[in-house]
């Protein structure tokens, strides 16, 4: 499944129309993944046509594989999706960022099992500079993959030994393969 984001569009699952379009995308990442997890979909793709917002935890539902990446286009605009509407889409020219809300201090990130996976592809994950009370991923099962185009930038933890962007433990899984291009952290 596909799912367009632009943070802020209004548009849930709720919607009285369908959410999560190019031409009608859903509201934030969290409402996808909310998505994501009532249908019991197993692989996912989240497109950010606008920067976006994290304002509280995203857990990565058990067993499904979630890639959140800078989509192509642009957000049209449309008020009311029902179906097909003819428009000619812009091409987006930059990384969007998914970002760390300020005054949310939690981990950004949880995996759901081991089999959970969470794939970032040209976008920017930034801690915006917020002091945090945990690490942005407290990975201890399932996989992160951060891969060709990602920056990972900003993240600032309080406390001792602490780490700020990944604490690694048990069966959890780092990924940097950035195959067709480079990442940094």
């Amino acid at each position: 499944s596909v799912y367009y984001v632009s943070d802020g569009s209004g548009n849930t699952g709720s919607s009285p129309y369908i959410a999560g379009f190019m031409g009608r995308p859903i509201d934030s990442v969290k409402d996808a993944i909310a998505d994501i997890s009532s249908r019991s979909i197993k692989k996912a793709y989240i497109y950010l046509q606008s920067d976006a917002e994290v304002d509280s935890t995203l857990t990565i539902p058990n067993g499904t594989e979630i890639t959140i990446q800078t989509a192509d286009f642009e957000n049209p605009n449309r008020t009311s999706y029902s179906g097909y509407q003819k428009f000619n889409p812009v091409i987006k020219s930059n990384t969007a960022t998914l970002k760390r809300k300020t005054g949310f201090t939690g981990e950004m990130f949880k995996m759901g099992d081991n089999d959970s996976i969470l794939n970032f592809r040209d976008v920017i994950v930034d801690g915006n500079g917020v002091t945090a009370t945990a690490p942005a991923f407290d990975l201890d099962k399932g996989t992160v993959a951060v891969k060709a185009g990602t920056k990972i930038q900003n993240f600032k933890v309080q406390g001792a030994k602490v780490p700020s962007v990944f604490k690694i433990s048990g069966n959890g899984v780092l990924d940097l393969n950035a195959a067709g291009g480079s990442a940094s952290i």
